[in-house]
């Protein structure tokens, strides 16, 4: 199995007609196309203007020929006018000569992930499936297959135990080679949060961390002395997201 990820930034007053677009024309086109088992539209819970079209697909043979097809394009293009302003500007003479300084238009960003044959039961979302959460983790490439051994064996067991937690499931990220996506699916915002605040999710990524990269271990035993937290660009991330269109194929 296969996800897609592509992520824009979208005008807040926009979301709704975004949502709209996805539900009334989006979907059904995926719907038609070979290989699409779920189409979802998600939106970040820390940045509301972030949104994410997340689908599933049976192959990545079948992603990557959506990538290259006038639909998507197509589609892509039926989206743009919801899109946010970027804040670089580009500088231009018009006809008259004057100088004019517009906006450069946002361009979505596309991201990759394969899902393992271990976690081969279809994730789908729904509607009434209100919350996402993804969590990215980098890991030292030698230690690569020890990590998701490790999840598969230790971590999802438990995750599936958690109230709340629908489904959870690891992807590989195509391009970048060392980082993986820890999808969880919820029942209810508060569930989620409640993973959070009971200290489970740090105690998982206690059981991952020899597999990390040295800087993220670093900043995880910092934070063990201090308290504080660190920012650093290896970081493990982890986002919530609300869903706000979504439909199963299957």
């Amino acid at each position: 199995m296969f996800m897609r990820m592509l992520q824009v930034k979208v005008k807040d007053e926009e979301v709704v007609r975004l949502g709209e677009l996805y539900a009334e024309r989006i979907i059904p086109a995926l719907q038609k196309t070979e290989g699409c088992l779920n189409a979802s539209l998600i939106r970040s819970v820390r940045d509301p203007e972030e949104c994410i079209s997340m689908t599933l697909w049976t192959t990545r043979q079948h992603a990557e020929a959506y990538g290259r097809s006038d639909l998507y394009k197509q589609l892509l293009e039926e989206a743009r006018p919801y899109f946010a302003d970027s804040s670089e500007f580009t500088m231009r003479l018009s006809k008259d000569l004057k100088l004019e300084y517009l906006p450069s238009p946002v361009e979505p960003e596309l991201k990759s992930y394969a899902i393992p044959e271990k976690n081969s039961a279809t994730p789908l979302l729904h509607d009434a499936t209100p919350y996402v959460r993804i969590a990215s983790a980098h890991v030292k490439h030698d230690r690569l297959r020890e990590f998701i051994s490790l999840y598969n064996e230790t971590i999802l067991p438990i995750l599936h135990g958690v109230k709340g937690c629908r489904y959870a499931y690891l992807s590989e990220s195509v391009k970048e080679e060392d980082q993986l996506l820890s999808v969880t699916i919820w029942d209810s915002e508060q569930d989620a949060e409640n993973y959070e605040l009971s200290g489970l999710f740090e105690e998982l990524q206690g059981k991952l961390q020899d597999t990390f990269v040295d800087v993220l271990q670093w900043k995880m035993q910092l934070r063990k002395q201090s308290g504080a937290t660190v920012v650093t660009s290896e970081d493990s991330e982890a986002e919530m997201f609300s869903v706000v269109s979504s439909k199963s194929f299957l």
